[in-house]
């Protein structure tokens, strides 16, 4: 049996499908109407889906089989890895939390450093957020104001 692959703008489309799928399944043996199972499973699916999406590296292949005009020259930035789009998108998301997000935006960007996409632009814009938080933080914590 041949693996059924799908390209990476499709995965919110088959996480909704896949999500309210198993919802619906779940959904059978509970008291709960079966629309909110298959409705939530929908929702938690295209998140999945619109996360792998971004996670996702681009092919070098295009559709048709030839490497795409965009790879034939050498390119003097590389491109972010898995990790490095992990840590910008988990970055972004927990940015307002004063350490943690510093932290982890630092992390991001050590990652993202020789990286030349959007990986690198998110972790130095939510490093910037995370960093005045921060401080803002420790400020009104050694004055009192925040205990």
């Amino acid at each position: 049996m041949k693996n059924i692959s799908f390209s990476r703008r499709m995965a919110p489309l088959v996480g909704v499908a896949v999500g309210s799928l198993c919802g619906l399944q779940a959904g059978l043996l509970a008291q709960i109407p079966l629309a909110w199972f298959g409705i939530s499973g929908a929702a938690l699916g295209g998140l999945a889906g619109a996360l792998i999406m971004l996670l996702e590296p681009r092919s070098s292949e295009s559709e048709n089989g030839d490497f795409s005009r965009q790879n034939s020259r050498p390119s003097l930035t590389h491109s972010s890895g898995v990790v490095g789009r992990f840590l910008a998108v988990v970055g972004c998301g927990l940015c307002w939390f004063p350490i943690l997000g510093l932290i982890l935006n630092l992390a991001g960007l050590l990652a993202n450093q020789q990286a030349g996409d959007w990986a690198k632009r998110v972790s130095l814009m939510s490093l910037v957020i995370s960093a005045g938080l921060s401080t803002l933080f420790v400020i009104l914590f050694a004055l009192g104001v925040i205990s």
